[in-house]
C-alpha cells in the first residue's frame, strides 16, 4: 500500500493534496497543542499515548524524533465560544497527518463541539481511537 491510499481516509470532508507514492511507515506523533490549561495537560498525554498505540496497532512505527519520520501526526484543540444558556465553552480536537513535504494525508475531528467539562481521559482516548480507525494499515515491509 502506498501513501496515495491515505487519500481514501478522512473524516471531515477536506480533500488532502496529492502525496508522493513513497510508502509511509514511520510516524512522529507530536504533542497536542491549542490549550495551556492544567485540565488539558493530562488530556494531551492521553491524546499522544492513544495515538501512538493506535498507529502501532495498524503496523506503523512511532518514532521519537520528527527527523526520523516519514509523516507527522499533529493534534490541536480548538475552543468554541460559549452558547447562550451554556455553562462552559465547547472544544474540538483535530488530528492531521502530513507527509514530510507538507501534503495532508489524513484529517479527522474526533471531538467536535463537546463541553470541556464532559471530557474525560476515557472519552478522549475512545475518540482518538475512533478518529484514527479511518487510517489504513501500514504497508507491508518486504
Amino acid at each position: 500500500m502506498v501513501a496515495g491510499a491515505w487519500l481514501l481516509a478522512g473524516c471531515v470532508g477536506t480533500k488532502p493534496s496529492a502525496a508522493s507514492d513513497a510508502p509511509i511507515r514511520r510516524i512522529y506523533v507530536a504533542d497536542a497543542v491549542g490549550t495551556a490549561s492544567a485540565d488539558f495537560r493530562g488530556l494531551n498525554d492521553v491524546v499522544h499515548d492513544t495515538a501512538v498505540r493506535a498507529l502501532q496497532e495498524k503496523g506503523y512505527v512511532a518514532v521519537a524524533e520528527p527527523a526520523a519520520a516519514e509523516a507527522i501526526l499533529s493534534a490541536s484543540w480548538h475552543r468554541r465560544p460559549s452558547e447562550a444558556g451554556s455553562l462552559a465553552g465547547r472544544v474540538g480536537l483535530r488530528l492531521v497527518l502530513e507527509s514530510r513535504d507538507g501534503s495532508k494525508l489524513f484529517m479527522a475531528e474526533p471531538i467536535d463541539g463537546i463541553q470541556a467539562a464532559f471530557l474525560t481521559s476515557a472519552r478522549v482516548a475512545d475518540s482518538v481511537r475512533s478518529g484514527l480507525s479511518q487510517v489504513p494499515p501500514a504497508p507491508l515491509v518486504r
